[in-house]
């Protein structure tokens, strides 16, 4: 998964400065989703949404929280959440329980 996110970032393979953080932020994008879907452990069917997620998270980086941001009226919009395109691919993984 390491290779394929460097990739999309445009981070040379044999590059390795960013890959404990790239690392930290995929170990904490699958606890999340195992935790979101209700899965005991992880599974491979949930690498192209925790792809995802950590490329949010890492263009997020430096400006933790803004959504939005306007210059001349100076006005900042912060969230600290995911993507609504995230929550919806995460539900289709979504463990559903029957009582």
């Amino acid at each position: 998964m390491l290779e394929k996110i460097k990739i999309l970032l445009g981070i040379a393979d044999e590059d390795a400065s960013k890959d404990e953080l790239l690392n930290l932020l995929i170990s904490n994008a699958k606890a999340f989703a195992i935790s979101f879907c209700g899965y005991d452990e992880y599974t491979s069917k949930l690498d192209a949404v925790v792809m995802k997620m950590v490329l949010e998270d890492y263009n997020r980086m430096g400006a933790e929280g803004i959504s939005s941001r306007s210059f001349s009226g100076v006005s900042e919009s912060y969230s600290d959440d995911y993507s609504t395109g995230i929550y919806t691919l995460l539900k289709r993984f979504k463990k559903v329980i029957l009582l």
